[in-house]
């Protein structure tokens, strides 16, 4: 089951995806890009955390944020091993 996280704790974690994790991994979303471009950022504070983003004019729109699936997490801490 997905955890979706709460606004505050969200917005907190947020920043820190965004700006403060060199290793966080973001990659272009074809599957669900057909209307807008949209991106997928994983990263981690004190969990992997997966959040789906558009660009909008001067703004940066979150369109969803949640703990990483096994697979994601597994992407994430692949990169430390080459």
């Amino acid at each position: 089951m997905k955890k979706i996280l709460k606004n505050t704790e969200f917005i907190l974690k947020m920043q820190h995806v965004f700006f403060f994790d060199d290793n966080r991994l973001d990659d272009f979303d074809d599957f669900h890009s057909d209307d807008e471009d949209r991106f997928k950022i994983i990263g981690k504070i004190r969990d992997v955390l997966v959040v789906i983003y558009t660009e909008r004019e001067d703004r940066t729109r979150i369109i969803s944020a949640r703990l990483a699936e096994k697979f994601e997490k597994e992407a994430y801490y692949e990169q430390f091993y080459y």
